[in-house]
């Protein structure tokens, strides 16, 4: 960092939390022997756009999804998302014996698949149907996945299909078999897939053969499930989160176990988790997502310049573009504060209960190679231990006369923009992971408040 965007960073954290109303005292400490000559201004000009957003990270060992979006939602004014599910399962506990396991003694096999509800977006009321098949190929849990990653599947047949209402508020029954003569009644928010009887004898014939010993995530997924894809195959307008991470996810195997030669039983269960394997181990999981604006309301003014107003959306969705064209005014000039600031802009016959806008945005550029990076602001703050949402912003605000907008600190990038390190254009993008809300927004009445010393 230069020493112009060290006086900015600081320079701002002055304007925010000095005491002092005068603009003459702010920052007198910074710079010495000098007489200072701050100005105001909101008269730079902008170029406001839509555009098309990247592929979006989706799995890395450590940095995992919160929440599995899988629907084929269409948008009144977005137009349409298809997102599909991979993701490998692994064991509840090392060592597995199911040798001697008969096929007539398996209950049920189901995938059980919670719902992640504060995630989950748009009208949940209509029908979906989801098909479960077999991943016939590995992932690695050491390997980045993104959005546009796919992964090959042996979809000749499902192996499991539901159907039904994704309501993400109506806890489902499932029983608790313990190892004890107790059954428990679980309720919570998720479906439940139940695996043909075909796949169940296969599953069964693999894990129970007398030289079988199911020792761990890696060779269960190498000899018996690689993993599982899941797709829905209705249009709505609603886009379902699951939550993979729950130690309720997975594949769970519902069986009799004899405890004796007069065949007595006990019914018990094993599951096979989506998340947390064997030792706590990770399984990987990851979304594909396509998005198609075909004959929708934003598609004709995507990457159209001249616009007032900007169309955002989650997942792989749609980016906000600023572009600075005119900078000849601000020539040797120390950055004070820079604030973008964006109104919500209310759509017509739009229902914000089902609709509600993007709960935060963040400002990113591109790098030399082309790549979205997060402007210094963000980091500098994060790094730190002051309030990021005060000193960067991006959060919904409101107004006294009930007006929301959004408030994007760029001061310290503003800075290196004028400096010559960074592009002339900024992109507004959903915070990170994208990926899994498919939440959207439209901003309007575009300001830049920008307080500028001039050197």
């Amino acid at each position: 960092m230069n020493i112009k965007s060290i006086l900015t960073f600081a320079a701002v954290i002055a304007l925010l939390f000095s005491a002092c109303n005068e603009p003459s005292i702010i920052g007198t400490d910074l710079i010495e022997d000098e007489q200072l000559n701050i100005q105001y201004t909101e008269a730079i000009p902008l170029e406001i756009a839509t555009t098309r957003g990247d592929s979006v990270l989706t799995y890395r060992l450590g940095s995992l999804l919160n929440g599995h979006p899988c629907g084929q939602y269409e948008d009144p004014f977005f137009g349409k998302v298809t997102s599909e599910i991979f993701m490998e399962i692994g064991l509840q506990n090392p060592n597995s014996d199911f040798t001697g396991l008969e096929v007539d003694k398996v209950d049920s096999l189901d995938l059980i698949l919670p719902y992640r509800i504060d995630f989950s977006y748009g009208d949940l009321s209509l029908p979906q149907t989801f098909e479960v098949y077999e991943m016939a190929e590995n992932m690695t849990i050491t390997e980045d996945y993104y959005s546009n990653n796919t992964f090959a599947v042996d979809d000749a047949i499902p192996l499991g299909v539901w159907s039904g209402t994704t309501n993400i508020l109506d806890s489902t029954i499932i029983f608790d078999y313990a190892f004890t003569d107790t059954i428990i009644e679980v309720r919570y928010p998720h479906i439940r897939i139940p695996l043909s009887q075909a796949y169940k004898e296969k599953f069964v014939e693999l894990i129970a053969q007398d030289t079988f010993n199911v020792e761990n995530d890696s060779f269960f997924q190498a000899n018996v499930l690689k993993g599982l894809n899941i797709r829905a195959t209705e249009l709505t307008e609603g886009m379902p989160v699951f939550d993979l991470q729950s130690s309720r996810a997975g594949l769970r195997m519902v069986y009799r176990d004899n405890i004796d030669d007069d065949r007595e039983f006990e019914t018990r269960q094993y599951l096979f988790r989506s998340f947390a394997g064997a030792i706590g181990g990770i399984n990987a999981s990851s979304v594909h997502i396509e998005h198609d604006y075909e004959g929708s309301v934003v598609g004709p003014i995507i990457d159209a310049v001249d616009q007032e107003t900007i169309y955002m959306q989650g997942m792989q969705g749609l980016l906000g573009r600023v572009g600075f064209p005119d900078l000849s005014s601000l020539d040797n000039v120390l950055i004070n504060q820079a604030l973008l600031e964006f109104e919500i802009e209310e759509l017509v016959e739009n229902d914000l209960e089902k609709y509600p806008p993007i709960d935060q945005l963040r400002v990113m550029y591109r790098t030399d190679d082309g790549e979205l990076a997060i402007i210094d602001d963000y980091r500098n703050i994060v790094n730190s231990n002051l309030p990021v949402a005060t000193i960067v912003g991006g959060n919904v605000e409101t107004r006294a006369d009930g007006t929301q907008f959004y408030r994007l600190n760029i001061s310290n990038h503003f800075q290196q923009i004028l400096d010559g390190e960074k592009p002339t254009e900024v992109f507004l993008q959903t915070v990170y992971p994208q990926a899994q809300r498919a939440s959207r927004v439209v901003l309007g009445s575009p300001r830049f408040k920008l307080t500028y010393t001039e050197l």
